[in-house]
């Protein structure tokens, strides 16, 4: 309880951002209730670390932080998009549903980093359409960087995308046009997976069987095979 009253001081008063950051991720990582006052207060710091850490202590404290909403919600527009991502977050702890964050996800959809949009869309797979989420999946798949939690995000939400049927036409045109032959993989098997329900989509499979790549071709066979069954 000392220590907490000291970082809530330095959270309220202390001229270094720095120091004011790493006083709210501590309150967070004490899940210190009595410092949500001022944590709801630093949502409103004029340094962007502040206010990610903030937000990011309320998600650690939870439920009980459910005094903070207010300013979660006006945080919910911030112009940091780990403050959105932490204040979305804090918010769904509190019991407010993934519908209602929707703009909040979708304004992170639109970030420049891949683990944050694809982290968005992960968030909205089972509310948003294909047509929104797989060109972030495919725009992210295999970056650069190839990190692992932005893999695993593409990954999962590939595979959420498959089960659609709606994306059906999406995943077609992937397997048409384009250019890296583990999309057109994923392809051949989806609609493969898709079973009967793939069955009008037979012909592009039929000319995946011409795919230079034979793992291309090698899925559509049996993506053919499952259909035909």
């Amino acid at each position: 309880a000392e220590e907490a009253q000291k970082l809530i001081r330095k959270l309220s008063r202390d001229k270094n951002a720095d120091q004011r950051s790493m006083a709210a991720e501590r309150l967070g990582n004490l899940r210190a209730v009595e410092a949500v006052p001022a944590l709801a207060a630093a949502l409103r710091d004029k340094d962007s670390g502040v206010r990610s850490n903030a937000a990011g202590a309320l998600l650690e404290i939870g439920e009980p932080a459910k005094e903070a909403m207010p300013a979660l919600r006006e945080a919910l527009l911030d112009s940091d998009s780990t403050t959105v991502w932490n204040a979305a977050g804090a918010l769904h702890n509190m019991g407010v549903v993934t519908t209602d964050l929707m703009p909040a996800y979708r304004r992170l959809l639109q970030d420049p980093e891949c683990d944050m949009k694809v982290s968005a869309a992960v968030a909205i797979a089972e509310y948003a359409p294909p047509a929104e989420l797989l060109p972030i999946a495919l725009e992210c798949r295999g970056g650069p960087a190839r990190e692992y939690e932005v893999e695993k995000g593409v990954r999962s939400l590939m595979t959420s995308i498959a089960k659609d049927r709606a994306a059906l036409p999406l995943i077609v045109e992937a397997l048409k046009t384009d250019r890296s032959w583990e999309v057109r993989e994923w392809a051949a098997r989806a609609l493969g997976e898709a079973g009967l329900a793939a069955k009008a989509h037979l012909p592009a499979l039929r000319e995946a069987l011409t795919d230079e790549d034979d793992r291309v071709r090698t899925a559509a066979e049996r993506a053919i095979a499952r259909i035909a069954r």
